[in-house]
């Protein structure tokens, strides 16, 4: 039987009850049409959860079809949504993106997809481009296409596509999804609908890397349109499978899609999906005046809020206000590795470490999250597997970082430079890092640029100390490998610990939940020991939406508008 893989998540057991009361049900879900049922079995969750939390299930009922909250009669069908986003976009080729895409699932799909079940509060990955699977053997993974679907350039989806995406995420030079692809031996086809992954290993995270959450890497690119215009075609326009198609890029101001008529989802009517007739996504780098803009009716949706800012969107009756409990905004700084780096080494571990004690992550909490930030020590919060309030952390404690810079030999203090994204909220942690660093005599100089230009400092090695800010990912090794391998993408401290590699891959490999728990405690606290990476702060992830917006469900990772109508 078709078999859908719970994700079991602490905060999203502990939360339904909340979520249940604080936001409506779904008011349409797109339907699939009927294909092949493959057995399939299920591996351990990629989560953890509480010993009372309910246990992967034997089996599922059609998981891309849910029940419609409103009578069909009124779903409207047409309109246009606006949305923002707040860093341009360098290009529209998602295998080769440093940056994650809130519009990506406009476009594209992906073989499988995360979803959450409204009932039970959980997510679980569910069929997309991908109807089955089939993982008794846990190294030789089997999957059975959806049938019938075409590209927006009228090209097929099929086995020599599907093989096509997936070794190129995995061979191409360029690739930010390597280390999400890095089990995959070779991708074989088994007959024209049908291929199968060869792993090295087993792997937990390995269906759960095919679903858009690996920052929106793996979704399913046209080949036709690689074969005609190669990866610079790729790089200017975006062709996929997905409910609406490119129209436009106006660069540093916005992309247009509109309606795919003959996409392949059926809508609670029928008929195909989407309801809406197009989605014109903004760049507006201040989220504040993207705040501005959506209470003045010029936007209609917009994520990641700054907590200054909600209570007037709360008080604004034109918009209805959301939290998502179980994903947030974590805030980090790092200290370039590199062997020409002013903080690398164990020479300069003490300085390192005496930042990470001047840090009073509780008033920055307080102060930029309100009542939704919290203090963050690790990359990983509780419900998730390898969190721990019990690891060793960097508690604020002025005197020991005084104490540790003069045993560095700088008991007069330092000048370094940070360089920080240009985001008001980047920022902002910046000017306080700044105020705090220098009671410990770092006297620290902020050096800020888009996320684009950021993205190459980080890789060209020439800065000092870097913040930014991650999320969190459905399995630990999403996290964990990509900000702490020695070949992760996001590991823009370029720190290499073969230990780290050796306990991540075990962790990776691992299928026992127990057990990987165990070994994500070690991993952490070889982070922890070398003192390449820090955390401050958290902020619950947030959005806001015209409440004549529906139809649009929770999800794990950005927004869906698939299934949106506008009332």
């Amino acid at each position: 039987m078709r078999r859908t893989v719970t994700l079991a998540i602490t905060a999203l057991v502990v939360l339904s009850f909340l979520l249940a009361c604080a936001q409506p049900a779904p008011t349409a879900a797109p339907t699939k049409p009927a294909a092949p049922v493959a057995a399939a079995t299920a591996p351990s969750a990629p989560t953890t959860a509480p010993a009372s939390a309910t246990a992967v299930p034997a089996a599922a009922t059609k998981p891309a079809t849910a029940p419609t909250a409103v009578p069909v009669a009124k779903i409207k069908r047409g309109g246009t949504v606006r949305v923002s986003r707040v860093a341009d976009w360098e290009h529209m080729d998602m295998h080769l993106s440093q940056l994650a895409r809130e519009d990506a699932m406009l476009v594209w799909d992906t073989m499988v997809d995360l979803q959450k079940d409204e009932k039970t509060g959980k997510f679980n990955i569910v069929p997309m481009l991908a109807d089955s699977w089939d993982l008794s053997n846990p190294k030789s993974v089997t999957f059975k296409l959806h049938q019938g679907v075409k590209f927006h350039d009228g090209s097929d989806w099929n086995a020599t596509v599907a093989k096509w995406n997936l070794d190129r995420l995995r061979e191409h030079p360029k690739s930010f999804a390597k280390e999400y692809t890095a089990s995959h031996e070779s991708v074989e086809i088994v007959d024209p609908y049908t291929i199968r992954i060869n792993q090295k290993y087993q792997y937990a995270a390995m269906l759960v890397n095919l679903t858009n959450t690996p920052d929106d890497k793996p979704m399913m690119l046209s080949k036709a349109h690689w074969d005609k215009e190669g990866d610079e075609g790729l790089s200017k326009k975006a062709v996929g499978t997905g409910p609406f198609s490119f129209v436009e890029w106006a660069q540093g101001d916005h992309v247009t899609y509109k309606r795919q008529n003959n996409y392949w989802m059926k809508g609670a009517d029928g008929q195909p999906l989407p309801y809406l007739d197009q989605v014109i996504v903004r760049f507006i780098a201040d989220a504040s005046v993207a705040v501005l803009e959506l209470k003045s009716g010029n936007l209609d949706y917009m994520q990641e809020i700054a907590a200054k800012d909600v209570p007037g969107l709360k008080s604004t009756p034109t918009l209805q206000y959301m939290e998502w409990p179980w994903q947030f905004n974590i805030y980090f700084l790092g200290f370039n590795a590199l062997q020409q780096g002013s903080l690398s080494g164990d020479k300069m571990k003490p300085v390192r470490q005496a930042i990470l004690y001047s840090i009073d992550r509780k008033a920055m909490a307080n102060t930029l999250g309100m009542t939704m930030g919290s203090p963050a020590f690790y990359h990983l919060s509780s419900g998730h597997i390898g969190y721990s309030d019990k690891l060793p952390r960097y508690e604020f404690d002025l005197p020991k970082a005084k104490q540790l810079m003069a045993q560095a030999g700088y008991p007069n203090g330092i000048d370094l430079r940070v360089d920080i994204i240009s985001r008001p909220e980047d920022i902002q942690n910046a000017q306080i890092y700044k105020q705090m660093f220098e009671q410990a005599g770092v006297r620290l100089t902020i050096n800020q640029q888009d996320r684009v230009a950021w993205g190459a400092k980080m890789r060209a090695g020439d800065w000092d100390m870097m913040t930014g800010r991650s999320n969190l990912r459905a399995d630990p090794d999403q996290v964990l490998s990509f900000r702490f391998g020695s070949k992760g993408s996001g590991n823009y401290a370029a720190w290499a610990n073969p230990d780290m590699d050796k306990c991540l891959q075990e962790g990776a490999s691992e299928m026992d939940t127990a057990k990987r728990q165990v070994v994500y405690e070690r991993c952490q606290t070889i982070m922890y020991n070398d003192a390449y990476y820090g955390f401050s702060w958290q902020r619950v992830m947030n959005n806001a939406r015209n409440v004549k917006l529906k139809g649009m469900p929770d999800r794990w990772w950005y927004w869906n508008m698939t299934a949106a109508w506008l009332e």
